[in-house]
């Protein structure tokens, strides 16, 4: 990667000193014509070297992991305006060296759209239909953290005069609000003409709905827009305010699942069961499910996540309870390949619930006897982001040392990148009281004793990385101390 933008370096380089190449008397014509070609080069490798270059793609909906969607398609909406403006700060350099650059760079160009539905969407200058992705919003995205180019867009264009916008509770997604490959709902119901059919197939949908949920939401998802959809983000709440809302939603290509069950505060269905769990998905593979509360929120999520366990690849799970996953689930999760807690406490758990025999799998070769050959069955389990109090970090040693025979059988993992945790830190530190820092700290020290090699999405692991994260955990600790004393 760093070959690859070097070379796009010295190229720009010397496209933008032409100049100064020309302006030479002793130049020949030969030189002169060298530089203002290209390297004799296919088309399809420059784009290879400008999707290098640039980095993954923010527009594609097929991705193949838990972390890529994460990253890459279901970002929150001021992380995808900053990732997009990085991006097109590099394409646009790319685009100014060349005819023929600016031609290939054209085709890169991710065609976000950041929609208040008003008339100052951001970037500005592009129709809604020509996004590839495009979010609408409630409201501007948080911004207190990092820079926000979506605010300071509007806060330069839209008149100090003008009055707060009227909010509907529901959009109508349609011919003026249409739907893009990758389209994002937040903090809105939906509606959908039965006729309406968009001019590319909607591949991936993010939506979390407004907080007083319209009866008849969720079995938008049932209209035929959706019949495509590879990927699927919803924040609902529960129990819902019908008990038939959030039933028969079957969607036959969907690989990846997120679904985050909310506590509802209105008067509610005294159904709760048969919701959420009914759900059919033939081709779900990367599933992330998380419940606040409600315990029977839980046990659809779980009866939800138990119907696809055969085909399950990658999961994240937080909040499910005691009860899951149990030895059978483990049975049932055959072909899994990741899996991803929010603590080592509850990972802990899920050791202790393994039976040792589960570590293997059948390949299906005979060997004498009659008996069947076995290989070893890695499975990566994956933290989401170290937190651990004092108390159940002593829980969580117990149980990891009673599993350490078994210990070797894993690969161990953070959901996220050492430095991307390290920058979150560093960024809302002054944010965090004390008493989260010590938490922070507790667990990258439970994982420290735990002799376990902690590995990020990246490949680094935790003795060559974390021990600066923790580091710089312990010195402002106690600079904090200092300056209260």
């Amino acid at each position: 990667m760093s070959l690859v933008n070097s070379f796009i370096r010295r190229i720009t380089f010397n496209a933008k000193h032409r100049s100064v190449v020309v302006s030479n008397s002793e130049t020949t014509h030969d030189q002169i014509s060298a530089t203002r070609t290209l390297p004799p080069l296919p088309v399809e490798i420059w784009l290879k070297i400008f999707r290098l270059c640039l980095g993954p793609s923010l527009s594609n909906p097929r991705q193949t992991s838990l972390h890529a969607y994460s990253k890459f398609v279901f970002l929150s909406d001021g992380e995808t305006a900053r990732a997009y403006l990085k991006k097109e700060q590099t394409r646009t350099v790319l685009s100014l060296v060349c005819r023929a650059w600016h031609t290939i760079s054209k085709d890169l160009d991710d065609a976000l759209q950041i929609s208040l539905l008003d008339e100052f969407d951001w970037p500005p200058h592009r129709s809604r239909g020509q996004a590839k992705v495009i979010h609408y919003l409630q409201k501007e995205p948080l911004s207190y953290l990092f820079d926000n180019p979506v605010e300071e867009y509007r806060q330069s264009h839209i008149p100090h005069q003008q009055g707060p916008r009227l909010q509907d509770e529901t959009i109508q997604l349609g011919n003026e609000h249409p739907l893009a490959p990758i389209t994002a709902v937040v903090d809105y119901d939906i509606w959908i003409p039965p006729n309406y059919t968009p001019a590319q197939p909607i591949q991936a949908f993010r939506w979390s709905p407004c907080q007083i949920p319209f009866v008849d939401s969720p079995n938008q998802l049932c209209h035929p827009v959706f019949s495509s959809l590879v990927a699927l983000s919803l924040v609902l709440f529960y129990p819902p305010s019908h008990p038939d809302t959030y039933k028969g939603i079957a969607l036959p290509e969907l690989r990846f699942l997120e679904v985050v069950l909310l506590e509802s505060r209105l008067l509610v269905s005294s159904i709760t069961e048969g919701t959420v769990s009914t759900w059919q998905f033939p081709r779900l593979s990367i599933v992330r499910v998380h419940a606040r509360e409600n315990a029977d929120a839980k046990t659809e999520l779980r009866t939800l996540v138990r119907t696809h366990a055969h085909q399950i690849e990658e999961l994240q799970i937080s909040d499910l309870g005691d009860a899951f996953p149990t030895q059978y689930d483990w049975h049932t999760l055959c072909v899994l390949r990741l899996i991803v807690f929010h603590s080592l406490d509850q990972m802990g758990d899920a050791l202790s619930s393994m039976d040792t025999r589960q570590l293997s799998v059948a390949t299906g070769l005979s060997r004498p006897h009659g008996q069947v050959e076995t290989t070893r069955k890695r499975l990566t389990m994956s933290l989401q982001y170290p937190r651990e109090d004092i108390q159940s970090r002593s829980a969580a040693l117990q149980k990891f040392d009673a599993c350490r025979e078994i210990l070797h059988n894993f690969n161990f993992a953070v959901a996220r990148t050492w430095q991307d945790l390290r920058e979150s830190f560093q960024a809302v530190k002054l944010y965090h009281n004390e008493s989260t820092l010590e938490d922070l700290r507790e667990t990258l020290a439970l994982m420290e004793r735990l002799k376990l090699d902690f590995v990020d999405p990246d490949g680094y692991s935790f003795h060559s990385e974390a021990r600066y994260f923790k580091n710089e955990i312990e010195d402002y600790i106690r600079r904090i101390g200092s300056a209260s004393a």
